[in-house]
């Protein structure tokens, strides 16, 4: 019987374990993973369910599957986000290039959530700085090993997502007190920010 090696597997791996496969089998590009999904006739409902989802991603599918709860009572205002970092982005991409129809109506996320303002305008930008990103991210994996406490990451890309971000929240109709820290009403919300 034949071994199963991890390019057999037809399972979206998260991140994390993705990290923990050989460098030669993580050189797939988002594009292959999706093409495989897509050769396997994976639905919008079947996605939702899979492992490699996340907020800002799910955010994205509710949109276009008219699947959004009303927050006017706020019992969901957690429930949707944007992208808070390019692994995030990384989701919502992978999302979109599965199913290639709902490109054309990324406008509608950000006409239902504000805060996706900046992220929707800037999206073809952000798609082309992905691959820079992973790379940086393949570097500084390879660097940490070698030399644990001299290893930097540096890439602009999750600088320009804060930007971004922030765009957002204004638009969403917070109001910045301080750095990190944001008000629209009686709620407050923290934004760390990683130097």
């Amino acid at each position: 019987m034949k071994k199963e090696t991890p390019e057999m597997i037809n399972v979206p791996l998260t991140r994390k374990e993705f990290l923990k496969l050989p460098m030669e089998i993580r050189r797939r590009t988002l594009a292959q993973e999706a093409e495989e999904l897509v050769f396997h006739k994976i639905t919008p409902n079947q996605w939702i369910v899979g492992r490699d989802t996340g907020t800002s991603s799910k955010t994205i599918w509710a949109v276009m599957m008219h699947a959004v709860i009303d927050e006017l009572n706020h019992t969901y205002i957690y429930m949707y986000d944007v992208p808070q970092d390019p692994d995030d982005f990384r989701r919502c991409v992978k999302l979109i290039t599965l199913f290639p129809e709902w490109r054309s109506r990324l406008p509608e996320v950000s006409k239902i959530f504000p805060a996706w303002v900046g992220i929707i305008r800037e999206w073809d930008k952000l798609e082309a700085m992905l691959p820079q990103w992973e790379a940086a991210c393949e570097e500084y994996q390879f660097a940490r090993q070698k030399h644990p406490r001299k290893a930097k990451f540096n890439n602009g890309m999750y600088d320009f997502m804060q930007k971004l971000i922030d765009e957002g929240k204004i638009a969403d109709g917070w109001i910045q007190t301080s750095p990190g820290s944001w008000q629209r009403g009686n709620s407050v919300r923290m934004s760390m920010v990683i130097k």
